[in-house]
């Protein structure tokens, strides 16, 4: 994911946002409805061993679950099979490059910043797997909320 921000307030013009920074929130926000409509139905509310058992516990077993049935995968997750996660290596500000001394290395003192090369290095991250199924780019795939909570839930 790119962000655009105004360069009057000293930040980059772009820069790049991924990994666990969207993931995550976008994952819990998922698993949030997942719990919501646990908490509706009268038998997956029962299913957890807290005080509050809609909660359901550690989702992991719950998702991995689906990856047992080909069916249930199918239709509950979009299994990227092309792309990687490779970024590119830039620098923001070139001439304060101190906030980011990987990408961005300190010149000597009284040299100039060295220019960015035209075509920057790539990171290589992880491959999908053309296959299917699970890969360390995107784990199990891509979640279809509503069929995950019917994968879950039961609805």
């Amino acid at each position: 994911m790119l962000e655009y921000a105004d360069p009057s307030f000293g930040g980059a013009l772009l820069g790049a946002i991924g990994g666990t920074s969207v993931a995550a929130p976008e994952m819990a926000a998922m698993w949030a409805l997942v719990v919501e409509a646990c908490k509706e139905n009268a038998s997956c509310a029962s299913k957890g061993a807290s005080s509050h058992p809609y909660r359901l516990g550690n989702p992991d077993p719950l998702i991995y679950n689906t990856y047992k049935s080909a069916a249930t995968y199918g239709s509950t997750f979009l299994s990227v099979l092309y792309g990687n996660n490779a970024i590119t290596a830039y620098c923001s500000n070139p001439q304060n490059a101190a906030g980011d001394p990987q990408d961005c290395p300190t010149p000597a003192p009284g040299s100039a910043p060295t220019p960015q090369p035209s075509i920057p290095p790539l990171d290589p991250g992880y491959s999908a797997n053309p296959n299917g199924g699970y890969n360390q780019l995107t784990g199990l795939g891509v979640p279809f909320a509503r069929a995950l909570i019917h994968a879950v839930v039961g609805v």
